[in-house]
């Protein structure tokens, strides 16, 4: 009897998880932002581009290469610590 119970309950569990998976959207639904410390043109920074190109069409979202320079990479790191409002956030190095 106790076996019944539990299999009924991990099926009830299993069927909740599975239709709260598939009610979601599409992962990202908002754009990619790169956060790059280092300046324009640099070899980071051409990676970052490329790395963008080659990612954009199979997220089917726009990646945005932002460089922010100054202070080592230290101006970089502080402003994707903090966070995007609108959207996901990458750092390359």
């Amino acid at each position: 009897m106790k076996l019944r119970f539990t299999r009924y309950g991990l099926t009830c569990v299993l069927l909740a998880i599975s239709a709260a998976a598939t009610a979601q959207a599409p992962y990202p639904a908002k754009p990619v932002t790169t956060v790059v410390p280092f300046s324009t043109g640099g070899s980071t920074d051409l990676v970052a581009r490329l790395m963008g190109q080659t990612m954009s069409p199979s997220l089917g979202q726009p990646v945005v290469v932002d460089n922010r320079l100054g202070g080592g990479g230290a101006v970089g790191w502080s402003h994707h610590v903090a966070g995007h409002q609108g959207g996901i956030a990458r750092l390359v190095c």
